[in-house]
């Protein structure tokens, strides 16, 4: 009890001993940081996603591949003629022929979610991809790159073990 009695005080005295009803200093918001368009490249990605605690590794010229979790990759690519940040993640089929279920599981995602594009690409049919893009013109706050990577996770696998329901996807 006394421990928590003592923490309470630290926090308190901490704060420059704010009372009831003012905003203690320790607890002001922090103004965000922005990301200038002029700023933006594959090296300012990395270092932003590294101190947001995720491993990342450059998988091509202007790509990096961020790990979330238990092995979930996703791709991040930077698209500086259009000024857009391209997030998507792969999928493969279970079986490498040709199947109208692979067309229609991603018809089914875009039919009813709202945040990413699936596509069955025909360079690389035995893949179900999906993708978000982020735009950057004029510049970004950084929260937004890393919170739009962490949903954008979420809402694609999600996606993807809701609406496979023959078990097309590995």
């Amino acid at each position: 009890m006394y421990k928590k009695w003592i923490s309470g005080l630290l926090f308190i005295c901490a704060c420059n001993g704010a009372i009831a009803g003012d905003k203690p200093d320790c607890v002001n918001h922090v103004e965000p940081v922005l990301i200038a368009e002029s700023d933006m490249s594959q090296a300012t990605l990395e270092q932003l996603f590294r101190r947001s605690f995720l491993k990342t590794s450059q998988f091509e010229k202007n790509g990096l591949s961020i790990q979330l979790g238990s092995g979930v990759n996703v791709l991040v690519r930077l698209d500086e003629t259009h000024k857009l940040l391209h997030y998507y993640k792969v999928f493969g089929f279970n079986k490498p022929e040709a199947s109208p279920g692979k067309i229609s599981l991603a018809n089914e995602i875009n039919d009813n979610v709202i945040l990413v594009r699936a596509s069955v690409p025909k360079e690389s049919p035995d893949s179900l991809v999906l993708d978000y893009f982020l735009p950057y013109e004029d510049g970004i706050p950084a929260y937004q790159i890393v919170a739009t990577l962490r949903y954008f996770s979420e809402v694609s696998s999600k996606a993807v073990n809701q609406y496979d329901v023959d078990n097309l996807v590995r």
